[in-house]
């Protein structure tokens, strides 16, 4: 049911079999699953998920932590899953597999992901002052 999949991220080298992995900008992806609690559009940093292969009964009993964004907190799921911050990553599957990226499903076996600063510009108006993070942690 899951996936091999080798993650090559700027801090760190994460293999194993995954049912789910995200990596986010934001906290949330489609229909409110709150995959990324910790997740913060205008800090430049991704933040990438992956939970472990796990069996449907497990799934079915931790499905509503997860989508609620509790999973990092629950002994009960976070056992199961990778967590951490980055800022590039090259995500290597051992087949060519199904992703989807904003809505739109692609099939590829390799993926590089990164992020680019500044790459947006945007007006704001006057008065607006823009609140910057630029501290990264990662964690398993």
């Amino acid at each position: 049911m899951g996936k091999q999949i080798e993650v090559t991220t700027d801090k760190d080298v994460i293999k194993g079999t995954f049912l789910i992995g995200v990596v986010a900008n934001g906290q949330y992806y489609g229909g409110g699953y709150k995959c990324a609690p910790l997740a913060e559009l205008n800090d430049g940093i991704l933040d990438l998920c992956f939970v472990e292969n796990i069996s449907r009964l497990k799934i079915v009993n931790l499905l509503g932590s997860y989508k609620k964004g509790e999973h990092l907190e629950n002994p009960k799921i976070n056992s199961y899953l990778t967590y951490g911050k980055l800022n590039s990553a090259i995500i290597k599957f051992n087949e060519p597999t199904n992703v989807c990226m904003d809505g739109d499903k692609y099939i590829y076996s390799e993926i590089s992901i990164s992020t680019e600063k500044n790459a947006l510009k945007f007006w704001l108006p006057k008065g607006v002052q823009l609140i910057q993070n630029s501290e990264c942690k990662f964690f398993n």
